[in-house]
């Protein structure tokens, strides 16, 4: 059960990034989506997945990507060997963590001079 929910929270925070709600680093980008492909892909392997990063392409990462976050995170996958995916679930969590907006939601609002704004709330305040 705990697995489940673990699995859960990272797909709601892959969301969360492919929408723009969790933005990211072109680094903290292509970290997170190695640790993806590794959760979902497993081991990287040139019999399998070829010698390129084309294997990725099938998979979103970011809102916007390119073929230099895809060759970035083709580079990493290859280092996660031998990590189950389970474990990657757990590396992809404890970075997202990190991020700036990570555990804030965003709401719209005007100030008193009725200038657009944004509100974020947090478990800090």
């Amino acid at each position: 059960m705990r697995l489940m929910r673990k699995y859960q929270l990272c797909l709601q925070l892959r969301q969360d990034i492919l929408s723009g709600k969790l933005p990211c680093s072109f680094v903290t980008y292509a970290l997170l989506g190695s640790y993806t492909a590794q959760a979902e892909l497993g081991d990287y392997s040139e019999l399998d997945h070829g010698t390129t990063y084309d294997y990725l392409k099938e998979l979103q990462f970011a809102p916007q990507q390119d073929e230099e976050l895809l060759k970035r995170i083709h580079e990493q996958h290859k280092r996660h060997k031998g990590q189950p995916p389970n474990a990657a679930d757990l590396h992809f969590l404890e970075n997202a963590k990190k991020l700036a907006m990570y555990g804030v939601d965003i709401h719209p609002a005007q100030d008193s001079e009725n200038v657009n704004i944004n509100i974020g709330v947090s478990a800090n305040g």
